[in-house]
């Protein structure tokens, strides 16, 4: 028995001690990359892929409510029961709880170690989700956001100060990169690392920026003017923005994520007739000859003249019971 006990006391001291040398204030995850030892160029990546994330988000519900696709995604054909608040969570997160810190981070990064292309397009990328939310939602937190527990609901700042704040940053960012002879990085999906091609897309956003707030800036005109003017700007076909997915479906799947959603998982996306009119509908070029939309072979795919007869199990772009004749506007029969 006092072998027992003087062994229950060992370990408690042992316990006790063992406490001593916690540290019960360690707040960052030992799992997390640090800021010091962060790649500035795969951090880079995963900010074009965030950006891409929130631009597809808003595409999808743009696209229904302007009828180049139709609202089916939510059983109905009408905009006032389009969507529910809780449908633009994933926009939000996107947005808020990854890609604006991840810039943040990026930019300071950057700064310390001299790398003004990689910070200066970064806050292109930045400014134009800051334009592209004031656009989608009218005003949206910005000024207080990103503080975490700090300010765990920031209010919405009007969409005029986020424009603001947003053309302050193109503005930076373009003196930033304009002649730069620094490092590139060493994978951009949109212009190949080019600062030239990023400046231009930042003078492009300012002259889109002026002309969406024409109505409502009384210096908005002079602006545009002064854009025009200096001439450079996104001209060119060959100077688009846009990203350029892969072709392969496995390790990885580098394809459009239309190509994942439309024919791997689930049906393709209903587009809208008079979008469908414009693509199939008679053109003819200067000369008068016909003209074939390139864009038919890739947008439509088994096309049949009876919707109602379509089995699910004998096509297989369909994983559903859709289209449901049942859903369609009762002035479509008229």
């Amino acid at each position: 028995m006092k072998y027992i006990n003087k062994l229950v006391m060992v370990l408690m001291v042992v316990a006790v001690s063992s406490c001593d040398i916690t540290e019960l204030d360690l707040l960052d995850n030992p799992n997390a990359v640090a800021p010091e030892n962060a790649s500035v160029n795969d951090l880079l990546v995963s900010i074009q892929g965030s950006f891409d994330g929130m631009l597809q988000g808003m595409e999808g519900f743009a696209g229904g409510v302007t009828r180049m696709t139709a609202l089916t995604p939510f059983s109905v054909y009408d905009y006032t029961n389009a969507t529910q608040p809780q449908n633009y969570d994933g926009i939000w997160n996107t947005v808020y709880a990854g890609l604006f810190p991840d810039v943040d981070a990026l930019v300071a990064i950057a700064d310390e170690r001299n790398l003004p292309i990689h910070s200066g397009i970064a806050k292109v990328m930045k400014a134009y989700a800051m334009v592209s939310l004031v656009d989608f939602f009218g005003n949206v937190p910005y000024s207080q956001a990103g503080q975490g527990t700090d300010v765990i609901s920031p209010p919405s700042d009007d969409g005029a100060s986020v424009y603001a704040a947003a053309e302050a940053l193109l503005d930076q960012a373009i003196s930033q990169m304009s002649g730069s002879t620094a490092a590139k990085p060493s994978t951009d999906t949109y212009f190949n690392g080019n600062p030239d091609a990023w400046v231009k897309a930042a003078n492009t956003l300012k002259l889109r920026m002026a002309v969406t707030t024409r109505l409502v800036d009384g210096g908005a005109a002079g602006k545009i003017n002064s854009l025009i003017a200096g001439g450079n700007l996104i001209d060119d076909a060959s100077e688009d923005w846009h990203t350029n997915y892969g072709q392969t479906r496995t390790n990885p799947n580098s394809r459009h994520p239309r190509y994942n959603e439309h024919y791997e998982t689930t049906d393709g996306g209903y587009l809208g007739n008079y979008f469908m009119w414009l693509l199939v509908g008679d053109k003819r070029d200067a000369d008068d000859n016909p003209v074939t939309d390139p864009r038919l072979r890739f947008y439509f795919y088994r096309q049949v003249k009876d919707a109602e007869v379509l089995d699910k199990n004998e096509y297989s772009c369909h994983f559903t019971d859709l289209p449901d004749q049942n859903l369609k506007p009762a002035h479509w029969s008229a």
